[in-house]
């Protein structure tokens, strides 16, 4: 599996690449929303098991960014990394996981577990016997939303 990071802080790509290799996978990391809009419009690039995004970046938000990558390849799939306890309704549609800042180990493994699901096809949150985001199951509390069509 591949992740893409964009946010404007070191600290935290390093952060979350550190807590995403440990699961086996690849992780690219970018420190800000123009520099992955210019990654996605590349002939190099290669589209991610999901982008995990910050929301609050210099120059363009990550909702943003979402928006526009979105138009270019609308089967990415956007986790939202956000210290603000919601999404906007107008984006709500186009997130299939938020993680509320600070965020734990655990959340950023189950994180991981939904995408790999999604990316096997084997469960939608709408059908199996647990929903991709059900609460108890993943133990995200109140930091995890995820719309029904996130894993279609």
């Amino acid at each position: 599996m591949m992740f893409h990071v964009v946010d404007d802080s070191e600290m935290l790509r390093e952060m979350l690449v550190d807590m995403i290799e440990i699961y086996d996978c690849n992780v690219m990391t970018f420190a800000s929303a123009s520099e992955y809009l210019e990654y996605v419009r590349s002939d190099a690039f290669k589209a991610p098991s999901a982008v995990l995004t910050d929301v609050h970046m210099p120059q363009m938000s990550g909702y943003e960014m979402m928006e526009q990558v979105l138009a270019i390849d609308p089967s990415i799939r956007f986790a939202i990394l956000s210290g603000e306890p919601d999404i906007p309704a107008r984006y709500q549609d186009k997130v299939c996981l938020f993680l509320g800042k600070p965020y734990t180990g655990d959340q950023i493994q189950n994180m991981i577990y939904i995408f790999k699901q999604c990316e096997l096809n084997s469960a939608s949150p709408a059908t199996g016997e647990h929903r991709l985001c059900d609460r108890s199951m993943f133990n995200l509390p109140s930091s995890c939303s995820c719309p029904k069509d996130a894993c279609n």
